[in-house]
């Protein structure tokens, strides 16, 4: 991952689950985060900021509200 981010090119999308996540984030390496909350109460799940070694301050960047009730932000590390 730090190869293809120091190369030239388009931004890298990374899509996958809460393991796939937690390893990205544990990397240092993801500028921007695009969260989606749903309205849904599952009562259990996979958080993925659970393995934080240090704070992880986000600079909240925009907001969507969808009419389903999703919300849709943009966060900057």
């Amino acid at each position: 991952m730090r190869e293809l981010k120091a190369g030239s090119g388009k931004p890298i999308v990374a899509i996958g689950g809460a393991g796939f996540m937690q390893s990205l984030i544990a990397t240092g390496l993801i500028d921007e985060y695009h969260l989606a909350i749903h309205p849904v109460a599952l009562g259990s799940g996979l958080p993925i900021f659970a393995d934080l070694k240090i704070p992880l301050y986000l600079k909240l960047d925009e907001t969507k509200v969808f009419p389903n009730g999703v919300i849709a932000q943009i966060y900057r590390a």
